[in-house]
């Protein structure tokens, strides 16, 4: 996910202060395109699916599937998303199966 205080101030999602996470995607560079702040596949907080309530951040109830507004990476297309959902259902469920 994105990080949220590299939205700006007016966005309604956006976090004040500073990240102190090292981990956080903010730092890290796309190696599609190259940009710093997302990874291909880096989701974004799309209004319809996140909420704000009493100051956490929760996901809604969204009846729309996936599609290129929800990534980060202008290089997702409605093709190439539908890929990187099913691998990594596919992920998941040996990780399930492995007990991961």
């Amino acid at each position: 996910m994105m990080c949220r205080r590299s939205f700006p101030a007016d966005q309604p999602l956006h976090q004040k202060g500073q990240c102190g996470d090292s981990k956080c995607i903010h730092l890290k560079i796309c190696g599609v395109r190259g940009l710093p702040g997302n990874q291909y596949g880096t989701h974004t907080y799309e209004l319809d699916r996140w909420q704000l309530k009493d100051g956490r951040l929760l996901s809604t109830t969204c009846k729309r599937d996936l599609e290129e507004s929800d990534f980060v990476c202008v290089m997702i297309r409605n093709d190439n998303f539908k890929n990187l959902v099913d691998n990594t259902h596919c992920f998941s469920a040996a990780a399930f199966e492995m007990g991961a």
